[in-house]
């Protein structure tokens, strides 16, 4: 028996949970809009949109030993393979600003956006260091508002009421500068469990089943988002007289966002047995 499926989902939304809480996203419990007074500019690929999935099953009873008899028969007859193969796109995730309260308001009623002012940066995986990878360097791609607002303002960003007016005028009067939510994507995932099972005939009516079942049985490792590393921020140059923007978003293999079956929070291999009995 094989048994498969393809799902293609094309997901929009303008907020995807009332506080933003993907398992795909670095920074949880904010709630709001890039531009509260108009929500539908936010509207684009939920935080929910897994875009390719492909899912296959199968179950083989090996023929060989139908016609054996006897003993013969007890030890070659009534094995079984089977497993599911799962693949998908990655989930995405927005890219945020780690300015200051006082300027952005982050008292969980406003996100904070960078500014985008260059291409978008495609996806790399630059190994740094044990199982951790830079996804995308987001330098070139956003300036962050501290940054944005000394360079319109042409005053350092501590905390002068010039800075913090180009702050609310960024939300109020033009938003459409800030990054669009949920602009990058995570590497796809795929898992691969199996099993293999002998079934004994006890009589006419009663059967016993032995199970041999791994999950994950290539020990294969997905990458997931370290939490907080998709954020930019802004540091002072050598000499003290401007900001420059800094950031990388870092993927981290063997790290899910939950547990496996053996309820540990990192990914493995887990082989179980089992027994069953039928009558």
């Amino acid at each position: 028996m094989l048994n498969g499926s393809y799902t293609y989902a094309n997901w929009k939304d303008n907020s995807s949970s009332f506080f933003g809480d993907s398992f795909y996203d670095g920074i949880f419990g904010q709630f709001g809009f890039r531009d509260p007074y108009n929500p539908g500019a936010d509207y684009t690929t939920s935080s929910n949109d897994i875009r390719h999935r492909f899912v296959m099953a199968y179950t083989y009873e090996l023929p060989f030993a139908k016609s054996l008899s006897g003993v013969g028969k007890q030890i070659l007859d009534g094995w079984s393979l089977s497993g599911v193969y799962s693949a998908q796109t990655g989930g995405a995730f927005t890219v945020y600003d780690t300015i200051d309260d006082a300027q952005c308001t982050r008292d969980f009623t406003d996100f904070c956006y960078p500014v985008l002012s260059g291409s978008v940066p495609k996806q790399q995986q630059t190994y740094t260091g044990a199982n951790t990878f830079t996804l995308y360097d987001l330098s070139s791609a956003f300036t962050t508002q501290a940054t944005y607002c000394t360079q319109q303002t042409g005053i350092l960003d501590t905390g002068d009421p010039a800075n913090l007016a180009c702050t609310a005028d960024l939300y109020q009067l033009h938003p459409n500068l800030l990054s669009p939510r949920n602009l990058f994507r995570l590497p796809g995932l795929w898992t691969f469990d199996a099993a293999v099972a002998k079934r004994f005939a006890l009589g006419e009516r009663v059967g016993l089943e032995f199970h041999v079942e791994a999950l994950n049985i290539f020990n294969h490792s997905n990458m997931f988002a370290t939490a907080g590393s998709n954020v930019v921020n802004s540091i002072l140059n050598a000499d003290e007289t401007a900001f420059n923007t800094v950031g990388t978003v870092v993927g981290a293999r063997g790290t899910p966002p939950g547990v496996n079956a053996a309820g540990v929070t990192v990914e493995r291999r887990s082989v179980q047995l089992g027994v069953k009995l039928t009558f």
